[in-house]
């Protein structure tokens, strides 16, 4: 097929059922979506190791929100799949803070806060 037989094959369908061809999925679903891999991993220690905790939306204080996780200023590296995140020192967020993108993160010097002092995260996009 040539590719604007793609295209109006797709019109046709889209018009067809009166739907949306896209949604906008909240951060969990999408997660599930994705193969189940949240869009931001923390590790308790450099280089993505031990404990991981993984974070599908916004949370002022990451140990309370995930029930004693441990997650409170105990992490030490990072992973984000997806969005932009910014990280904080203090929960509520508030103190020292920096915005991380997609990437790896091993170690508290590459998202720039003190090692063991995230305490909060909010997606931003």
């Amino acid at each position: 097929m040539r590719d604007n037989q793609h295209e109006q094959l797709f019109t046709g369908l889209t018009t067809e059922f009166e739907v949306p061809a896209f949604t906008e999925l909240d951060d969990e679903v999408a997660a599930t979506c994705s193969g189940g891999l949240a869009p931001v991993t923390l590790y308790t220690d450099p280089n993505y190791l031990g404990t991981a905790t993984d974070i599908s939306r916004s949370d002022d204080n990451v140990d309370n929100a995930l029930f004693g996780s441990g997650a409170n200023n105990n992490t030490s590296s990072i992973i984000v799949r997806e969005g932009i995140w910014k990280i904080y020192t203090d929960n509520n967020y508030k103190g020292q803070s920096y915005i991380l993108e997609p990437g790896a993160y091993p170690n508290a010097e590459t998202f720039h806060l003190p090692d063991n002092t995230l305490t909060a995260i909010r997606r931003l996009f």
